[in-house]
């Protein structure tokens, strides 16, 4: 079986289509491959999401630990 990185430079227009709910990539010569990736990474690509967002999404979470954590051992907070 010949390998997608060969296919991409041996086909005219390779065009590969990744499809992350059958977890499989559609390649030029009409193959199907199928792939494995972890259900979390899956499922933040699905939703068009990444790590940082995630993050992003519990900084009010993140700013309450830090202040909380900071409260008690003042001598640790940085300078501002």
């Amino acid at each position: 079986a010949i390998r997608l990185a060969e296919m991409a430079g041996t086909h005219e227009h390779p065009v590969f289509t990744v499809d992350l709910n059958e977890c499989s990539i559609h390649a030029p010569d009409a193959s199907d491959r199928p792939f494995s990736i972890g259900s979390y990474q899956r499922q933040l690509l699905l939703d068009g999401r990444d790590e940082i967002t995630v993050t992003l999404e519990r900084l009010d979470r993140i700013e309450t630990h830090e202040s909380a954590y900071f409260d008690r051992r003042p001598w640790l907070a940085p300078r501002r």
